[in-house]
């Protein structure tokens, strides 16, 4: 897979998710990418995904710093 579409699957994974109405709950970097766990305030459901690609870890700060800025609002 080239990197480019990579890069769209990550973000789209992530999306995917914030649209379904989850929110972030854990992000750890670490040398193989990024984990984030994310969680469901209705249900309690947990899901986690991995990215690999450092657009993608940079898409995902920017929705963490969104999702905290939604909260001090």
């Amino acid at each position: 897979m080239s990197d480019y579409l990579q890069i769209i699957d990550e973000i789209d994974q992530i999306d995917r998710l914030l649209l379904q109405k989850y929110r972030v709950k854990n992000f750890t970097e670490n040398l193989d990418g990024a984990r984030l766990e994310f969680y469901h305030p209705e249900s309690e459901d947990s899901q986690e995904i991995h990215i690999g690609t450092a657009n993608a870890r940079k898409y995902a700060s920017v929705k963490v710093f969104e999702q905290v800025y939604k909260t001090f609002i």
